[in-house]
């Protein structure tokens, strides 16, 4: 409100300051009053320009709160792509792993197999094909749901374990408050030679007191510090289980019969253009047995569905 009344200010009060003077020079104030109105026209353009210094003072004001505000985001955009580079090196990493791995290979022995023994069963028409794919997607979604809750619910406990540490650690802060130590400890004299040896003795106990306090202080904190280190481990070991439960049923359950479906339906295709995107290599490498994490099993879901709408 206040830079809208400043803008319209130094547009509009110049403006009057010119009809005025315009004003004057047709018909002049009477010679007694003439001195009167020469300092006021001063005064009136002193206040002008204070106007109008303030209103530019805001304006470079407003402007490097805007580019700090965009540098701000571009600092903020940059520690995301650094992230996601960093996300997915970690990521490729764990494909090559996955790749040479003795448990791939005894897996893709498994897919090809049941897809032998699909074959031989009978040969699926485009419509029944079709129709398998819808089903088996239908239940990679369900996995994922079942995966995404689960995971949820372990995220959920986190956070109430860390919101009870952090409760726990505000009212230690206001206890600490509302008793609070002294901030400096009180200047003391190094003690002379010749000094009483009860005064010494005593003053040595309270600097032990002290030390003592010290150490209470620090030792909570280091508390502090291990009981959210042994959350986040504990945490991260609930994930990692979760993660691993899910990726070994998903290769057991749904894998080959959704490998079977997509080579089927590849078969009886036209060349598909060759994945480009991340997203789409983490599709293909699902189908093989190579899953990142179990999120990546309803994009695949989407991925065969889409496909078998093709024939």
């Amino acid at each position: 409100m206040t830079d809208t009344i400043l803008d319209w200010s130094v547009v509009v009060l110049p403006t009057l300051l010119g009809i005025l003077g315009l004003w004057f020079s047709l018909k002049a104030p009477p010679e007694s009053a003439h001195r009167k109105w020469e300092y006021s026209l001063l005064v009136v353009g002193i206040v002008i320009s204070g106007l109008t210094y303030l209103q530019q003072a805001r304006a470079r004001s407003t402007r490097e709160a805007e580019i700090q505000e965009h540098r701000e985001a571009i600092r903020r955009l940059q520690q995301t792509i650094e992230a996601a580079e960093a996300r997915s090196v970690l990521e490729f990493a764990f494909i090559r792993e996955r790749l040479d791995s003795k448990e791939l290979v005894a897996l893709r022995t498994t897919l090809r197999d049941y897809a032998r023994n699909q074959r031989a069963k009978a040969e699926l028409s485009n419509r029944q094909l079709r129709q398998r794919a819808t089903s088996v997607a239908r239940r990679m979604r369900e996995f994922q749901l079942r995966y995404d809750f689960e995971e949820s619910e372990i995220t959920r406990r986190w956070l109430q374990e860390l919101k009870k540490l952090e409760i726990r650690e505000e009212a230690e802060r206001r206890v600490a408050e509302r008793h609070p130590a002294d901030e400096k400890p009180p200047d003391r004299d190094l003690p002379k030679p010749t000094d009483n040896i009860e005064e010494l003795r005593t003053r040595s106990q309270e600097l032990m007191a002290e030390i003592e306090e010290l150490e209470k202080d620090v030792g909570k904190i280091q508390a502090r510090i291990e009981a959210r280190n042994q959350l986040y481990s504990k945490t991260n070991e609930e994930q990692k289980a979760l993660t691993e439960r899910y990726v070994s049923e998903f290769n057991n359950s749904l894998l080959p019969e959704a490998a079977y479906v997509r080579e089927e339906t590849l078969k009886r295709l036209p060349p598909q253009p060759a994945p480009r995107t991340f997203e789409e290599r983490m599709q293909v490498l699902a189908f093989q047995g190579v899953l990142v994490s179990p999120r990546a099993v309803g994009s695949a879901a989407d991925y065969l569905e889409n496909l078998a709408k093709k024939l």
